[in-house]
């Protein structure tokens, strides 16, 4: 899924939300309350794309963190979608490019789409 795909789909939410409202239906505001309790530490755009995705969501990981954490994922399983945290420092200037650096900042791209699966029971 492209960075334009998932800034759709958390506008959509936010559209949601906000047409909720206006026609007085406060339990949808009382679900993505509900969903901001739950997963405090991810950004308001991921709460709005992780409770319109799956409102019944457990934590949230990738499928690499589940197995690292010895846990399995049921074949088939189907993930929803969330913007990867933005991890690194700024872009380096071009006089003091290291090596090491260029691979380092090769995996710490801006603001990438990637699909998390949800807490296996």
């Amino acid at each position: 899924m492209k960075l334009e795909e998932v800034n759709l789909k958390t506008k959509e939410a936010v559209d949601y939300l906000v047409q909720s409202l206006e026609s007085g239906q406060s339990a949808v505001l009382t679900q993505y309350l509900g969903a901001m309790a739950k997963f405090r530490n991810y950004s308001f755009g991921n709460i709005m794309l992780i409770a319109r995705q799956k409102p019944d969501a457990t934590p949230v990981a990738g499928y690499r963190t589940w197995t690292a954490l010895g846990r399995f994922v049921r074949r088939g399983e189907k993930g929803i979608f969330i913007l990867a945290p933005m991890v690194g420092k700024g872009s380096p200037s071009s006089s003091n490019v290291s090596r090491s650096h260029l691979r380092t900042s090769k995996h710490s791209r801006s603001r990438e789409s990637v699909q998390r699966m949800q807490c296996p029971r």
